[in-house]
């Protein structure tokens, strides 16, 4: 893994982590550049990193996240224990940027040796893994929608939903929702998102339901990631 075989060096660094903090090599300017490949090469350091973007020359960062390549998951935050083999993650900064770097939010022990290229060409990242349920509810009571996920949260993007009479619903851990709006005296189904930004999302682990008052059917989308 050498800067050598990068075309143009000027939007490559390479640095070795081994402390907390911002690493300072890392910092590149974005410019006309539509996406970061980040490699971490194996070693024996245990920290958690974060990819940063500024609008101001550098001035103030913002937190920003990973993509991982193979399964397009999104990652606010990326730990690592002895990583091996070496692994790489894209970074796609938002509109504005000026600047992109790497830090180190928390540091135990070891090193690794890492490269942070940023480049003209950009894939998109892959869709989302979103998951479909279709609720069919004869009676008021709870639906089990995803079974808990170790180390991941649901989160709902989108949602329709029809219930037999007046009521309420709502998700575990959320508060009740009115259920059918009524149009001219006639029950309307709820249809809501789907959006980016999670309507609702389970605690880290925790299996994902919808409770109603009244028999209940419709169509929920969700999302399972960190």
């Amino acid at each position: 893994m050498t800067l050598n075989t990068i075309p143009g060096s000027n939007r490559a660094a390479g640095a070795t982590i081994n402390a907390v903090g911002p690493v300072t090599t890392l910092m590149l300017p974005v410019g006309g550049y539509g996406a970061a490949g980040f490699t971490l090469a194996a070693g024996t350091l245990s920290a958690t990193l974060r990819p940063e973007v500024s609008f101001d020359g550098g001035d103030t960062w913002l937190p920003w996240e990973f993509d991982d390549p193979n399964t397009g998951v999104k990652m606010e935050a990326l730990v690592v224990t002895d990583p091996n083999p070496a692994s790489s993650w894209t970074v796609l900064p938002p509109g504005g940027t000026t600047h992109s770097r790497i830090n180190v939010t928390s540091y135990t022990s070891g090193a690794a040796g890492c490269i942070y290229v940023l480049t003209e060409m950009s894939r998109p990242p892959r869709r989302r893994p979103f998951s479909r349920f279709v609720l069919s509810q004869g009676a008021a009571g709870t639906t089990v929608v995803a079974a808990a996920s170790p180390g991941n949260r649901h989160k709902v993007l989108g949602i329709v939903i029809s219930l037999a009479n007046d009521g309420t619903w709502r998700f575990t851990g959320a508060g009740n929702l009115t259920g059918n709006i009524k149009q001219d005296g006639q029950l309307q189904p709820v249809v809501i998102g789907p959006i980016e930004i999670p309507i609702v999302e389970t605690d880290l682990g925790a299996a994902l339901s919808i409770v109603t008052t009244q028999a209940a059917q419709g169509v929920i989308v969700y999302l399972t990631e960190p």
